[in-house]
């Protein structure tokens, strides 16, 4: 079951990446959603499903969007692992987790992107780079990740029974 909600996930996180957020960008700077899904699902399932959601979700961002097919998928595996990993000395329902890994991915994924795109010979100005990596997507990936957090520790919440104190 919780396959087929990530693999909807997936699905609606594309189409929203490719038909609906262009319309609501700000100074040029579009929230990653691909990206807070990815830290979400490794704070809330650990490790290796935030690794492996990672990397489909960024076979297919790369096929639909990407200028090299790999790029996204290797860089949203690795913040999926590392998420995962960081998160099992954490408390899950924390609120600041999600945005506190957010804004840290979304600087690692900027400066791993540039990195990558740099090492494929692409033409990068070092201006706009910086400016892509400290920019307003940091903000806009926090915020989203507090409304994503919050829809999906609904939606994965184990249910228990607690007897006692």
């Amino acid at each position: 079951m919780q396959i087929i909600i990530m693999s909807i996930i997936i699905i609606v996180n594309l189409i929203l990446q490719g038909s609906i957020l262009p319309f609501f960008s700000f100074l040029v700077f579009l929230p990653n959603t691909a990206l807070v899904s990815v830290v979400i699902i490794s704070i809330l399932k650990g490790k290796y499903y935030g690794a492996f959601f990672g990397l489909f979700m960024g076979l297919f961002q790369d096929l639909l969007f990407g200028e090299a097919i790999g790029v996204h998928a290797l860089i949203y595996f690795l913040i999926g692992y590392a998420v995962g990993v960081l998160q099992t000395s954490l408390n899950n329902e924390n609120t600041f987790i999600p945005i506190i890994f957010s804004g840290i991915s979304t600087i690692f994924y900027n400066l791993m992107y540039f990195l990558i795109i740099y090492f494929l010979s692409k033409n990068i100005s070092l201006d706009s780079a910086v400016k892509r990596i400290f920019s307003i997507e940091i903000l806009y990936n926090s915020i989203l990740a507090i409304i994503v957090y919050r829809s999906l520790f609904k939606l994965f919440r184990t249910r228990s029974l607690k007897f006692g104190r």
